[in-house]
C-alpha cells in the first residue's frame, strides 16, 4: 500500500535547485503526469455539480424530515444504529462532494482520484446506509409494530428515496467521459 506522500505525489518530478548561496539545495516537485478532464462544456460542468448539490441536499432534507418524525421506529435501537450510521456516511459524502465542487477543470492525478471515483464510492457506502435504515423500518413495521400506519410506511418509501437520489448522483458521474490530457499539451504549471 502506497503511502499518502507517495499517492499526492503520483505524476510529479523530483528536482534538487540549488539555492542562491550555492550551499543548499531545494528539493522541488514539478508536474509531469497526465491531466484529467471532463469531456462535456465547462457550463454542462457547473450545472452537474448544482445538480449535485441539490439531490445531495434532497436526501439530507428527506432522511432529517424522516427520522424526526414522531413514530414507533425511531426509538428502535436497530434503527437509531443504522441511522448513526447515515449521518456517519453523510459527513463523509460531504466531504468528497466538496472537493469534488471545487475542484479544478483540468485535475491532476490525485485530484482526479480523490473526486470522481471517490464520489462513486462514497454514494454507494451512502445509498447502503438508508437501504439499512428502510430494512430496519420495514422489520419494525412488520415483525414489532401493532398498527401499520400510513406514515411508516411513508417514511420508508422516503428512505428508499433517499437510496434513489444518492444512487442517481453515483450513476451521473459513472456515465460521465474523461479525457486525458498530455501534460505537454497543457503546460508544466504546478
Amino acid at each position: 500500500m502506497k503511502r499518502f506522500f507517495d499517492k499526492y505525489f503520483e505524476g510529479y518530478e523530483e528536482e534538487n535547485v540549488p539555492q542562491i548561496s550555492g550551499k543548499k539545495r531545494k528539493t522541488t516537485y514539478r508536474y509531469v503526469g497526465i491531466y484529467y478532464r471532463m469531456d462535456v462544456k465547462k457550463s454542462v460542468q457547473i450545472l452537474l455539480r448544482i445538480l449535485f448539490v441539490f439531490l445531495f441536499g434532497a436526501a439530507v432534507s428527506l432522511f432529517l424530515f424522516t427520522s424526526s418524525m414522531n413514530l414507533g421506529f425511531n426509538n428502535y435501537p436497530v434503527t437509531i444504529v443504522f441511522q448513526g450510521l447515515t449521518v456517519l456516511s453523510f459527513i463523509w459524502y460531504a466531504y468528497v462532494l466538496l472537493s469534488y465542487i471545487f475542484a479544478e477543470r483540468d485535475l491532476k492525478i490525485y485530484s482526479y482520484k480523490s473526486t470522481s471515483p471517490a464520489i462513486i464510492k462514497a454514494g454507494i457506502f451512502t445509498a447502503t446506509a438508508f437501504g439499512l435504515d428502510a430494512i430496519s423500518v420495514l422489520i419494525f413495521i412488520l415483525f414489532f409494530s401493532h398498527t401499520q400506519t400510513r406514515n411508516q410506511m411513508f417514511c420508508f418509501i422516503q428512505y428508499l428515496g433517499c437510496v434513489v437520489l444518492i444512487l442517481l448522483i453515483s450513476f451521473i458521474e459513472n456515465k460521465l467521459p474523461y479525457i486525458k490530457i498530455l501534460n505537454s499539451e497543457k503546460g508544466n504549471e504546478i
